[in-house]
């Protein structure tokens, strides 16, 4: 369940990398969040520094871009729901 969720959000990231809808800043942290999540999903033992980059991104986004704001949030859920 938590793959299939960070792998949602990797696709929700990379979509809205490429529709060019954030500003360049923003760019920046999601596309460190992105890279984050595919190496957290080729390594899933290795979540701290994945939780650590959700909680620095929904910060930084969460006046620009509610949508993935709400869908980081989501991801940092499940993270807890299982103990991560």
């Amino acid at each position: 369940m938590t793959q299939k969720h960070l792998k949602d959000l990797a696709n929700e990231i990379e979509s809205s990398l490429q529709k060019g809808s954030v500003s360049e800043s923003d760019r920046s942290v999601l596309e460190q969040v992105h890279t984050e999540i595919q190496a957290a999903l080729a390594a899933p033992s290795q979540p701290d520094s994945l939780r650590d980059w959700l909680s620095h991104a929904v910060e930084r986004l969460e006046g620009e871009h509610p949508r993935l704001t709400t869908l980081l949030s989501k991801a940092l859920d499940v993270l807890s729901d299982v103990g991560i």
